[in-house]
């Protein structure tokens, strides 16, 4: 399942070749869209098809920039490309899917597929990571990116607090982070598939960079569960997001890139 580097460059995706943008990715999405992309319009990225446009896509777009995530360590910067995606504060039904992508479960993603647009084969195992930022007011309004029926970020009855929920108005499982509007950070998730109902996802919240493994336990973990899952999406209001990777391996999600100071001016080492 590795060494996919020339295979991914014949589709036009080189860069992810480079640097510690590695090459084992089996999704990735960074949102090199010029400003003000609208998501109806925006087909790039890797593995993916169609465009993030579901319902209310005018009113998400690509802004300049992308997030940043250091870890709080100040050494490492997780590895980024282009911009990012903007959520507008419009109000709208909590439940309204307005955007939504679905993936190419062909070539390095098949033997994952469970039938259909859908991952989740018996035995596999994928990790998934984005950057998430709450643009809004984090204690009244719901925002949350969706990972098929996972829901992750400030969901349904959170209080302001960032952990994810099965389905819409499910459990909410608190990550013990307090949402700080403007603030972004890192989400990365463990997928382990089993037979029926035995699938299991954990969350690590803001976890270190350049570590093989997460450095601590996960903050959350839903068992028990069909958590198979066909599209990514986002619900609620004002959010941004980023640096949609899928991969095999935390290493592969969470690549990052040292920092360097000199003369005063953060440089970022590739």
């Amino acid at each position: 399942m590795k060494g996919r580097c020339g295979w991914m460059a014949c589709l036009g995706a080189a860069a992810l070749c480079g640097g510690n943008l590695r090459a084992e990715l089996l999704i990735y999405e960074g949102f090199d869209y010029p400003p003000g992309t609208v998501g109806s319009n925006m087909t790039g990225g890797v593995n993916l098809r169609t465009s993030w446009g579901t319902l209310d896509s005018s009113n998400t777009t690509a802004q300049a920039g992308s997030l940043t995530y250091d870890g709080g360590s100040g050494a490492f910067m997780l590895a980024t490309n282009g911009n990012h995606l903007k959520r507008a504060k419009v109000d709208a039904w909590w439940g309204e899917r307005w955007i939504a992508r679905q993936f190419d479960n062909t070539h390095p993603l098949y033997p994952y597929s469970s039938g259909g647009n859908t991952v989740g084969n018996d035995g596999t195992m994928l990790w998934v990571s984005f950057l998430y930022r709450h643009d809004g007011d984090p204690a009244a309004d719901r925002a949350a990116f969706r990972i098929g029926p996972l829901f992750v970020g400030r969901p349904f009855n959170a209080n302001g607090k960032f952990g994810m929920t099965l389905n819409e108005g499910g459990t909410f499982y608190d990550s013990g982070l307090t949402i700080v509007s403007g603030q972004t950070c890192l989400a990365t998730l463990k997928f382990e598939f089993g037979a029926g109902n035995a699938d299991a996802v954990s969350l690590w919240v803001n976890p270190s960079l350049n570590k093989e493994e997460p450095d601590g336990a996960y903050t959350n973990r839903i068992s028990g569960a069909d958590l198979s899952w066909g599209f990514f999406g986002g619900c609620g209001k004002s959010m941004s997001v980023d640096e949609l990777r899928v991969g095999e391996s935390f290493r592969d999600v969470v690549p990052a890139e040292r920092i360097r100071l000199e003369n005063g001016m953060v440089l970022v080492v590739r």
